[in-house]
């Protein structure tokens, strides 16, 4: 489903006739942002490599929604850093060294320790959708899952429209297929099939941070 056809059945299910373009693309802007939060499929992940930073801090991706996995790249293995709270990484200020864990920090990960710039940052993220444009009027959503698109902008229309009863309505629907797509994106992620090699076998054995 394209920006076109996304804005007109918004317009048919609201049974309206007066909204401009602006404004329905207002509502699918909004839509993007909440399901850009929920939605964790397979279609939205996205890795950075090497990520440039310095002393300890590197710049996220702009289409960042969410951390997936951290690595830190020293050769020969690939360390798998973990979450760390601002009181853990408050310890390692001003040491450098291997990172044992990162933190997010207003559009930024920071290491603790920092690491060095031999060395490399690689982040796998989920990635927000692209707004929609004439340009570019499709994204991973649309194209994957046109209903979360329809009922997600729907929740936000009935609200400019002051409806409860069609907010509540298509908030359960935006659940029901939300829940479904992250149960689908886990059936596709962890199933029956082969394991594949992984992305970044020319980094060396992976190994996790204690």
């Amino acid at each position: 489903m394209d920006l076109a056809a996304l804005r007109a059945k918004i317009a048919e299910y609201m049974h309206r006739t007066d909204m401009s373009d602006a404004l329905i693309d207002g509502f699918i802007s909004d839509a993007m942002s909440r399901i850009s939060l929920e939605l964790r499929s397979i279609w939205a992940e996205a890795t950075a490599a090497p990520v440039a930073g310095s002393d300890g801090w590197y710049p996220l991706p702009t289409d960042y929604a969410s951390m997936r996995v951290a690595y830190w790249f020293e050769d020969p293995a690939l360390i798998e850093l973990k979450p760390s709270s601002s009181i853990e990484s408050a310890r390692w200020v001003g040491n450098y060294g291997t990172p044992l864990g990162y933190r997010v920090v207003n559009q930024n990960v920071v290491l603790s320790p920092a690491g060095n710039s031999e060395q490399k940052l690689i982040l796998d993220y989920f990635a927000r959708p692209a707004f929609l444009t004439v340009a570019d009027d499709t994204n991973y959503v649309t194209d994957y899952y046109p209903r979360l698109a329809l009922y997600a902008a729907l929740i936000e229309g009935s609200i400019w429209e002051d409806n409860q009863a069609n907010t509540a309505k298509y908030n359960q629907l935006y659940a029901d297929a939300i829940m479904q797509a992250n149960e689908q994106a886990d059936k596709a992620r962890y199933g029956a099939a082969p394991v594949a090699s992984s992305n970044y076998q020319s980094y060396g054995q992976i190994t996790r941070s204690m």
